[in-house]
């Protein structure tokens, strides 16, 4: 299955490459005209960077579809209060972080506290600038 998306994924490439090019050329001809209109060119930099963030979104499925593949399972090493066992935190990081690596993600946390609850925030970024975020809050 894993050989099924990295086709498509290496198939895809060319294509958005090259409508990117495209549209990168035609941007670039309509700065170059003295009467070009302002409003115009600033429609064509808006879909420009529609096309790239819809490019981002694409290649980030695309990769953490084929990632979960190579995904470990961790051993449940902690134990909780109440006799339940658990993966430690630690486990989880070496395991996940090569493979995320190797499928061009990264993931990174930030945590807020007030006086009733702690937020914590994971957010996993992909190479090409695409991110997904989560936001647990708990008392």
């Amino acid at each position: 299955m894993s050989n099924i998306i990295e086709r498509e994924t290496k198939t895809s490439l060319p294509a958005q490459a090259s409508e990117s090019t495209a549209l990168l050329s035609m941007i670039e001809r309509v700065c170059l005209d003295p009467s070009a209109d302002i409003e115009k060119l600033d429609r064509m930099l808006q879909m420009q960077e529609k096309v790239l963030d819809r490019n981002a979104k694409q290649a980030f499925a695309a990769d953490f579809a084929a990632m979960q593949i190579s995904l470990p399972r961790i051993a449940e090493n902690g134990v909780g209060h109440n006799k339940a066992k658990y993966a430690l935190l630690e486990d989880i990081n070496d395991a996940v972080r090569p493979v995320l690596h190797a499928n061009g993600f990264g993931i990174s946390f930030s945590i807020e506290q007030t006086n009733n609850s702690v937020t914590t925030r994971a957010k996993l970024s992909h190479r090409l600038g695409h991110f997904e975020e989560t936001v647990l809050t708990l008392p």
